[in-house]
């Protein structure tokens, strides 16, 4: 069970030194005496059950218990699982001592027990430790007021959310972090010591126990106490926001629990504000992204008004697209993880990467001063997508397919539909790297120019179609030619490759050799079956031609 959070008041500690307790001491309990006190009390009567509270310091002169010390005993039982804070006895008028009883009793129960000189006075014990009581009370109340009042004037300035969230961890001393109506994870101070992929696991974390009180997480295998409390919403969304404090560097008080629940709807209505504003000028610059990459028509006039409303600088830059490829399109552009890490992305490069989701792939533009700076913000995107946790839970592979650079706005769609052309091509043909431009693709580029034609296919029959021919052994024929090609036309590492003994590869080749009534080993045929097997197996993707004969 996680312990409660620290709370701030007048201990007994302080109290016992205060003037008017001069002379007293602890008798029992001195392992508790560090208990908060909510109020002090005198208590004269036989019922004194009946009027003690949660907190309290009790006092009493005795007289009740004159004539029977032992209900004295048994009382302490009874105060203690009414959770009252100690007792103060004052000795000699009515009773000479403290019975030996009650202190073993006390000292069982951890029950902090003082006893009282006679000449103290009561009225002026209550006095003094309740002047103390309100003035810790007050400063709780003014270090809270503070917070609350510092966090709104920065939101009425229309700070950014992420500078009022860094300015508030500053005042509390312990990071911040929220996970806001958008799915967006505001962290500022722990940002700087996780990666994206850690910041969303120890925002699950919390998601999943906020609302409960003091709960612990785990950061890089430490862990460290939390106190969250959601953020209100209509239940619309699969996950709950929150805002939560955590102790990493001081201890969690009860003050900054309050100032978490406070702010908690001050921080709702602003980012439910800032979340309708944005969903407004997300749909008008994805429009405006779209318009870009597809070519719809836009005047000059018409580009310096959008890139002006969407504060964006677009004039004398290089700009370079990418498409996101990958098998699993659905899980991108559904799941909350990858539009966790879009917006990382679009963090980190704040200005220099505007992303869309055009027929279903993720698109980003990327905008830099010069090439070079174009090459390293793709090596930026592209290390950002191998820590991206998303891949490995989903097992998705993917590549970067980038199209040409271009140094005006008007040329953004002829570097996009370049970029499509790379996914479209890199799809039907094995790539081990993860980022393909379009110089990679090379035969390629030529191959996925040719229309389907009779002449085409009729060529493509008068080469291959003698292995198209063997029902039984043409796929075996295929894959051993396309893997004889690949090794140099070296038939060890032919075998090596597809795990087949060595003569079985040199009378499959001989074979194919009879059947093509060609001549392997020469230069001009073996590079006509090379860009005929290519033409076959991009044409077969793409089902222009069939999977079992021309």
């Amino acid at each position: 069970m996680v312990e409660e959070v620290e709370k701030r008041g007048l201990s007994i500690d302080e109290l016992l030194k205060l003037g008017p307790l001069e002379g007293a001491e602890v008798v029992a309990g001195n392992t508790n005496t560090d208990k908060l006190i909510s109020r002090v009390n005198i208590i004269g009567g036989p019922d004194i059950l009946d009027w003690v509270r949660a907190g309290e310091f009790i006092m009493t002169n005795g007289y009740p218990f004159r004539d029977n010390p032992d209900e004295f005993v048994n009382l302490i039982e009874r105060l203690q699982e009414k959770k009252v804070a100690g007792i103060g006895i004052k000795v000699r008028r009515f009773l000479p001592t403290i019975p030996e009883s009650l202190i073993e009793k006390a000292n069982e129960l951890h029950f902090p027990v003082i006893q009282i000189p006679p000449h103290a006075i009561f009225s002026d014990i209550v006095r003094i430790a309740m002047e103390e009581v309100f003035n810790k009370e007050s400063e709780h109340l003014i270090t809270l007021y503070n917070r609350v009042q510092e966090f709104t004037v920065q939101i009425m300035k229309g700070n950014a959310i992420s500078d009022v969230i860094y300015d508030l961890e500053k005042l509390m001393g312990n990071p911040i972090i929220v996970y806001d109506l958008e799915g967006n994870i505001i962290a500022p101070l722990i940002e700087e010591v996780l990666d994206s992929g850690e910041v969303f696991k120890v925002a699950e974390d919390i998601e999943s126990k906020t609302g409960t009180g003091i709960t612990t997480i785990k950061m890089r295998d430490e862990t460290f106490r939390c106190y969250s409390t959601p953020l209100a919403n209509e239940g619309l969304l699969s996950y709950i926001p929150f805002i939560a404090c955590i102790e990493t560097n001081y201890k969690l008080t009860e003050v900054d629990c309050l100032t978490i629940e406070k702010i908690s709807s001050l921080l709702n209505m602003e980012l439910a504000n800032i979340t309708a504003r944005k969903k407004i000028e997300k749909k008008y610059l994805n429009q405006f992204v779209q318009d870009l990459l597809i070519g719809d028509v836009l005047t000059s006039r018409d580009l310096e008004v959008r890139t002006s409303s969407f504060d964006l600088a677009l004039q004398d830059k290089w700009f370079q697209v990418l498409v996101l490829a990958t098998e699993k399109r659905d899980t991108l552009t559904t799941g909350e993880e990858f539009h966790y890490f879009m917006k990382n992305v679009s963090s980190t490069l704040h200005g220099k990467v505007l992303s869309t989701i055009l027929n279903d792939e993720y698109v980003f533009v990327v905008v830099e001063e010069s090439k070079t700076s174009l090459r390293q913000t793709i090596k930026i995107i592209h290390t950002e997508l191998e820590k991206s946790p998303i891949f490995k839970k989903h097992q998705l592979d993917y590549r970067l397919c980038v199209g040409e650079p271009v140094h005006s706005m008007e040329n953004i769609t002829k570097s996009y539909q370049l970029a499509v052309n790379v996914k479209t091509i890199s799809q039907k043909f094995i790539f081990n790297e993860r980022i393909i431009t379009y110089k990679d693709l090379h035969l390629f580029r030529l191959l996925y120019l040719l229309p389907q034609t009779k002449e085409v296919d009729d060529y493509l029959d008068e080469l291959i179609g003698p292995l198209e021919s063997q029902p039984k052994k043409r796929e075996e024929y295929i894959e051993t030619l396309e893997a004889y090609f690949q090794s140099n036309r070296n038939i060890r590492k032919t075998a090596e490759q597809l795990f087949t003994h060595y003569n079985t590869i040199v009378y499959r080749i001989e074979k194919i050799s009879s059947l093509l009534n060609m001549d392997l080993e020469n230069a001009e045929s073996s590079l006509e079956l090379q860009v005929a097997l290519k033409l076959r197996k991009m044409r077969q993707s793409s089902g222009l031609i069939s999977q079992t004969s021309y």
